[in-house]
């Protein structure tokens, strides 16, 4: 019976606001942003946590929560022992200073993660800023864009043709 009128006697404390209430504010550990950093975000290292795959890219952990995407404010600390094992882990891509060609523009293309990507020499290569990359390991869509472009003939410069002149004929 005591404990039937002392819960009443706790539970109309809160009711009336007779009680004292303390709420603690948790930290945010994450920042939410509108879209990945970067469209190819599924090539750069990652690994999953707390039940979810999270990308390391420009030194931070990203991860897609719902429609959203998230990144730690502090690395946690598996995240940051993981962190040690992909040292020795190249980038998805590799930096040129120029493409390999002049004229890229006319070899076989498509638009990969949101922007045009060009086959040459079995390679993907695309524009990042003033620098140009190609892929390090290509990525399945373009595996199948290569294959179906395989066996169309590479593209003619004509910038470069010579016209026939009048004894060449």
């Amino acid at each position: 019976m005591k404990t039937s009128i002392w819960l009443a006697s706790a539970f109309a404390a809160q009711l009336f606001g007779c009680g004292a209430w303390t709420v603690t504010a948790t930290p945010v550990s994450a920042v939410e942003i509108t879209s990945a950093p970067v469209a190819d975000i599924e090539l750069y290292p990652n690994t999953v946590y707390e039940g979810r795959t999270v990308y390391l890219y420009d030194n931070r952990w990203y991860y897609r929560d719902g429609s959203q995407w998230r990144y730690y404010r502090a690395e946690p600390p598996p995240l940051a022992q993981h962190r040690q094992h992909l040292h020795a882990v190249p980038p998805p891509y590799v930096e040129i200073p120029a493409p390999p060609v002049p004229n890229i523009q006319l070899y076989p293309s498509t638009v990969y993660a949101g922007r045009p990507v060009y086959l040459y020499d079995n390679r993907w290569y695309y524009r990042e800023g003033q620098r140009w990359r190609y892929y390090r390991q290509e990525p399945p869509p373009l595996i199948q864009e290569r294959q179906r472009h395989r066996a169309q003939p590479p593209p003619r410069d004509d910038r470069y043709r010579r016209e026939p002149h009048d004894r060449d004929r």
